[in-house]
């Protein structure tokens, strides 16, 4: 009987490799860019809509000790203005289009996401580059994304339901979740 899992495992490990990489590349094509950049693309034609989204490696996971939450507040303030426009002008810019432009922080990477409709890719390029390569990250927008950031915080902490989670985390695992990472913690001896 042993002999038979085994060979099935075999089998399964050596089929499953192959059918999944070959399902991802006809997915997206992959290309390493000159600059190193990986670009990886998919076409479909059935809609004249363009998604781009970018990935930058500067999740939470990156943060230093002390720096909880920068990646995430660093993603929340890149559509809040630039050296050239106001949040308020690339709201309305994208918005004109009927296009979505979007920013968000996990925990391995940073996502500026952007679909427009094809017609409307050089204005959706045009604000994508803009937010990435020129975040204003004003001082009177920082001061604010702080505050809701701390509400949001405190707002968690009073949810009972993750309260408990918490809770449940310290006293059977020993440890805390902390933005992006696992802080070891000991448990109180009994």
């Amino acid at each position: 009987m042993k002999k038979i899992q085994s060979c099935v495992l075999l089998f399964l490990c050596l089929v499953f490799p192959f059918q999944a990489s070959s399902y991802a590349a006809s997915i997206a094509g992959r290309d390493i860019l000159d600059n190193g950049i990986t670009l990886l693309h998919s076409e479909k034609t059935v809609l004249p809509i363009v998604t781009v989204v970018v990935a930058i490696k500067a999740g939470s996971v990156a943060e230093s000790p002390g720096k909880s939450g920068l990646a995430n507040l660093t993603a929340d303030l890149l559509k809040e203005g630039t050296e050239g426009r106001s949040s308020k002008q690339i709201s309305d810019a994208i918005e004109f289009v009927g296009g979505s432009l979007s920013t968000s922080g996990g925990s391995d990477f940073i996502t500026v996401s952007l679909s427009v409709l094809k017609k409307d890719i050089e204005l959706g390029f045009d604000l994508l580059s803009d937010v990435i390569l020129n975040p204003a990250f004003r001082d009177d927008e920082i001061k604010r994304r702080k505050t809701s950031i701390k509400n949001s915080i405190i707002s968690r902490r009073k949810n009972p339901t993750l309260s408990r989670q918490r809770h449940f985390m310290k006293q059977y695992s020993g440890n805390i979740l902390t933005v992006g990472r696992l802080k070891a913690q000991r448990r109180p001896s009994t």
